[in-house]
């Protein structure tokens, strides 16, 4: 049986790549709601781009928590692979 977790640095890389794809979702989500044919499908994507806000907050808040667990306090400093 093989060991299946996560090391920090697998863990730190797979919250960039998420992030990476959720702005992408983003931006393109909101350039769907600015060409919307309707007012109500411009706002159903609007609330699809806040949820992903949400998700992109929520990878934030985790990325700060996994700093804080290293005793870093490096709020400044972008969190990647190499820690």
């Amino acid at each position: 049986m093989g060991d299946y977790g996560m090391g920090e640095a697998e863990t730190a890389r797979a919250l960039e790549l998420a992030e990476g794809y959720l702005e992408d979702a983003e931006n393109i989500l909101w350039e769907a709601s600015a060409r919307a044919d309707s007012p109500e499908a411009a706002a159903d994507l609007e609330e699809l781009t806040r949820e992903v806000w949400r998700v992109e907050h929520a990878i934030e808040d985790l990325k700060s928590e996994l700093r804080a667990e290293r005793g870093g306090d490096d709020e400044g400093v972008p969190f990647n692979a190499e820690g």
